[in-house]
């Protein structure tokens, strides 16, 4: 047992002792040995603090010290970040200041994440990497490939009702992420290349150079706010530490992908369908439907403008999608999606984070329809995921209210690897 944990445990029970005294007092004045007692064991509790509040400083010293960034144990790296990340619990980071609760490894994590990025965290940084459940020899739930055939669940999720969420769309799709470091991010961007002509012996080129812009990224924070019994997050079980990533995530992620794709700017990231210059193809002066040739027509723009790249994917609402299924050509046969759900010979995501609500003139309800090369689309993370707990708000019930904050912004490299319809109306 560390001794950060020895001393939240001689602190809980000198705190638990005062209690008890003070509770048999009953609201009278102590008597001349209680009182004694009172002031002794005070003393002492005075003491495991001072001491408590010096080794976590030294811990911090320590850990603020190591010259090298622990990584992942690839290339020769330290193999100790994968350790901590492997026994991480996320109910326990959420109660860390809890002095019953030992969270020595979440805190360890959660300053090793402050020293990367340079940036101070509310309450304590939760690394993104735990918020995927893992589980021996690096499978990852979920992802049959990666072992997740045999990685069995924990509890029994047929007998759980979920409420409705939306999936997180921006990983399906391939959208580079970026973990930032401290302050604004300024990427560069390839403008312009050199030109190549032909030309004849002993003639000289003409001279031509590349020319260089940049994409400034600045951190937007998206939050929420939820409440637990604190009995729910001190039984740190993994059905629990499950449920607590599961609900977090869902919730941050929801909102990163409503601002990734039609974000209003401002307090929030500006979206793709947002950013000057988007290709658009109107469907008519207050929006209307979809048409085979249309739909050639926006797969086949971002191609007419040279940005074509790997990995082009369909990103529209369910609505939009059962409207171009209902499609005829012209012996009457319905548009169906081919080979593993693909459109055109193209993936299809639907989400519903993508608008649906779009308005032109008169057209109401109008849904957005993307075509896009999505690893142009950069989204910017400061650190992980900060959570910070609050036992006090509803403290009379017991419960413990949480907040989760995420820093991060969203960017276009190439705005014309994009196109988009705006004003898809599908119908009643």
């Amino acid at each position: 047992m560390s001794a950060l944990t020895d001393l939240r445990e001689r602190r809980a029970a000198l705190k638990g002792k005062l209690a008890d005294m003070d509770k048999a007092a009953a609201g009278a004045a102590l008597d001349k040995a209680t009182q004694a007692s009172w002031d002794e064991t005070r003393s002492q509790l005075d003491a495991a603090d001072a001491e408590y509040e010096r080794k976590v400083q030294l811990a911090e010293i320590d850990t603020r010290s190591v010259g090298r960034v622990i990584g992942g144990g690839a290339g020769g790296a330290d193999n100790r970040w994968n350790e901590l990340l492997a026994g991480y619990s996320i109910s326990r980071a959420i109660m860390h200041a809890d002095a019953s609760v030992d969270a020595g490894r979440e805190i360890e994590v959660s300053r090793e994440e402050e020293k990367r990025t340079g940036r101070k965290a509310r309450g304590i940084i939760v690394p993104h990497q735990v918020l995927m459940e893992r589980r021996a020899g690096g499978q990852v739930v979920g992802t049959p490939e990666l072992g997740g055939v045999l990685a069995p669940d924990r509890f029994r999720p047929d007998l759980m009702v979920n409420p409705l969420f939306a999936a997180s769309v921006l990983p399906k799709l391939g959208v580079t992420t970026i973990e930032a470091g401290p302050g604004n991010q300024v990427l560069p961007k390839w403008l312009t290349s050199g030109t190549v002509e032909w030309i004849g012996e002993n003639a000289e080129p003409t001279e031509s150079e590349a020319t260089w812009g940049t994409i400034t990224q600045s951190p937007h924070t998206a939050a929420c706010t939820m409440s637990y019994s604190r009995r729910t997050l001190l039984n740190a079980t993994p059905s629990i530490d499950a449920l607590l990533r599961s609900d977090i995530t869902r919730q941050v992620a929801i909102a990163i992908d409503r601002a990734a794709i039609n974000g209003a700017g401002g307090l929030e990231p500006l979206g793709l369908l947002r950013q000057p210059g988007l290709p658009t193809i109107s469907l008519g002066a207050v929006g209307g439907p979809v048409t085979l040739p249309l739909l050639i027509d926006l797969a086949a723009a971002p191609d007419i403008a040279d940005a074509g790249a790997a990995g082009p994917a369909w990103l529209t609402t369910g609505k939009a999608m059962a409207s171009i299924l209902k499609l005829q050509d012209g012996d009457g046969r319905y548009m169906m999606l081919g080979a593993s759900g693909s459109l055109l010979g193209y993936p299809v995501v639907r989400s519903s984070t993508v608008p649906s609500n779009l308005t032109k003139t008169t057209g109401t309800a109008l849904s957005a329809v993307i075509f896009a090369y999505w690893q142009n689309m950069i989204v910017t993370m400061w650190t992980g995921l900060d959570v910070l707990s609050d036992p006090y708000t509803r403290g009379s019930t017991g419960a413990v209210r949480i907040y989760a904050f995420q820093d991060l912004d969203v960017g276009v490299r190439h705005i014309e690897s994009f196109a988009a319809f705006v004003d898809v109306a599908t119908g009643p």
